[in-house]
């Protein structure tokens, strides 16, 4: 089944043969900066085999083609960021973790949001199962070293998408 949703970005659901589809759902994202519709069909069907092979049942898929990782607001992260505070996902798969971000600040962020829902990270070229409560804790940790050494931090000019 295939859904269009707000952003015009197409959400795609699929029931698996698992008996852990209970489990909750399963979030595949996709992102290139530079669109490819050949390219992201590749991604996608990496995450899809990978979920397939670990018996992870209902997946929904979440696109970003075309949409730059400098910042957090792109359409398809949006989605995937509200299926999360709703509490429907368990787990996040990814091909790379640069996918979600490229700036460290900005994974913190979201890895903090998956923390505070329970969402599994799972990244596929950075060895699996990433923990985001661990993640949290250790970067929380060298936020707090980093400002105790270099001071305050100057105001960003990024936009942040998240509370």
């Amino acid at each position: 089944m295939s859904n269009k949703t707000k952003s015009g970005k197409s959400i795609c659901m699929e029931t698996g043969n698992s008996t852990r589809a209970e489990n909750g759902l399963t979030a595949l994202y996709c992102r290139l900066a530079q669109a490819d519709s050949e390219r992201i069909v590749i991604q996608e069907a990496k995450l899809r085999d990978y979920a397939n092979r670990h018996d992870y049942g209902l997946c929904a898929v979440y696109r970003d083609n075309g949409e730059s990782g400098i910042s957090l607001d792109r359409p398809g992260l949006r989605e995937l960021i509200e299926s999360v505070q709703t509490g429907n996902v368990k787990r996040v798969i990814v091909s790379d973790i640069s996918l979600i971000a490229r700036d460290m600040i900005l994974i913190h962020r979201i890895m903090d949001l998956f923390s505070k829902y329970e969402v599994e990270l799972i990244s596929l070229n950075d060895g699996g199962l990433i923990s985001c409560v661990e993640h949290s804790f250790f970067m929380g940790e060298l936020i707090k070293y980093a400002r105790g050494r270099y001071g305050k931090p100057q105001p960003s000019t990024t936009t942040y998408i998240m509370a």
